[in-house]
């Protein structure tokens, strides 16, 4: 069959209405199924979403649990770019504002040792 294979075919009778192919209004049972299925619907993300809360709740104390093993808790710090060098200088010093410091040393550290690395790979491929 070529192009023309739907020539010979009866032509489907386009369904008037709107976007969900009905004409008008819905008859009062289908409207009230519909309303009965959309707050079901909303009931199951409403428990849905509740038991998500409840576990990161269980989550969280179990998290703190562990943590306190280390003498280490969980603790709200300031959100500014440097959340993560002022939970290390809280957790070490027991203050957020010394986290410049340790910035600077995991930046040195860092720095030292990626030139280590790169030397070690240049060493192994026989460039100097």
């Amino acid at each position: 069959m070529g192009r023309n294979q739907n020539r010979d075919k009866p032509k489907k009778e386009k369904k008037k209405g709107g976007r969900h192919g009905g004409g008008g209004r819905m008859s009062a049972p289908d409207a009230s199924a519909k309303k009965k299925d959309r707050m079901s619907k909303r009931e199951m993300r409403r428990r849905s979403k509740q038991k998500r809360e409840d576990q990161w709740r269980e989550d969280l104390a179990k998290f703190s649990t562990q943590l306190a093993v280390f003498g280490l808790k969980i603790k709200e710090v300031k959100g500014d770019g440097n959340c993560l060098f002022r939970t290390i200088a809280d957790q070490m010093e027991g203050d957020e504002n010394k986290h410049l410091e340790y910035r600077k040393q995991i930046v040195r550290l860092s720095c030292r040792y990626l030139l280590d690395v790169d030397r070690l790979h240049h060493e192994e491929q026989g460039v100097l």
